[in-house]
């Protein structure tokens, strides 16, 4: 008995399908400049502030410049007033111009969001191409050799 027992666990043992290796590739990961890039053209298709949703416009728009910037230069901003932000983009490489525009953008949507200010359509607009540009003008460059190994190219 005991040796019918040991001849089914043997045989069992050679003919249980053998685990195959799981292959899995690597997609590469989107840049950051490209994730925001869409959701700026999402939210500019939406048309909130065209709907008297002028908070929600803002509020979105600086979600959507608060996680480029977390992503893009790895400092985090979502529990950070404006301020602390700056502050921890002092030591960035981010240009005077870029940083006015980052700047423009985050003032603006704190008034809309705590003071209650009611911006004029324009700058609702300006706000939108500040972004745009900002992530533009900041983003880095990717080389098809680097979105392989997934480094960037700076």
């Amino acid at each position: 008995m005991v040796i019918a027992v040991v001849i089914a666990i043997v045989l069992y043992l050679r003919k249980r399908p053998k685990a195959e290796p799981v292959v899995r590739v690597a997609k590469p990961a989107t840049p950051p400049h490209t994730i925001a890039l869409n959701k700026l053209k999402e939210l500019r298709d939406k048309k909130l502030w065209q709907q008297e949703q002028v908070k929600q416009y803002h509020i979105e728009l600086s979600d959507i410049i608060r996680e480029y910037v977390e992503q893009r230069y790895e400092i985090k901003t979502h529990e950070k007033t404006t301020d602390e932000i700056f502050a921890s983009l002092k030591h960035t490489d981010i240009a005077g111009v870029n940083k006015e525009l980052l700047r423009q953008i985050l003032v603006l949507a704190d008034l809309v969001k705590f003071a209650k200010e009611k911006p004029l359509p324009a700058d609702n607009e300006q706000s939108m191409d500040n972004a745009i540009a900002f992530v533009s003008q900041t983003q880095r460059f990717y080389s098809e050799e680097s979105k392989e190994r997934g480094k960037t190219d700076v």
